[in-house]
């Protein structure tokens, strides 16, 4: 999911995007997957530019408290 999410940011969806890797992270997140985490929290530098976006912001929120 991590993946599918970069392509949707790389395809100018970053509504799709953050849905997506939301989704990812909180799977990590469940079965102890760092490597996925990271993959997530990798997409945040540019995620960040769409902070005002449906779903973006809510991710970043979740990325916070996941450190």
């Amino acid at each position: 999911m991590a993946y599918q999410a970069e392509t949707y940011l790389q395809d100018g969806e970053p509504e799709a995007a953050a849905v997506t890797a939301l989704r990812s992270l909180k799977l990590a997140s469940r079965i102890n997957a760092p490597r996925c985490v990271t993959m997530v929290r990798d997409l945040e530098p540019k995620l960040s530019r769409y902070a005002h976006t449906a779903g973006v912001d809510e991710l970043l929120e979740q990325l916070r408290a996941v450190s």
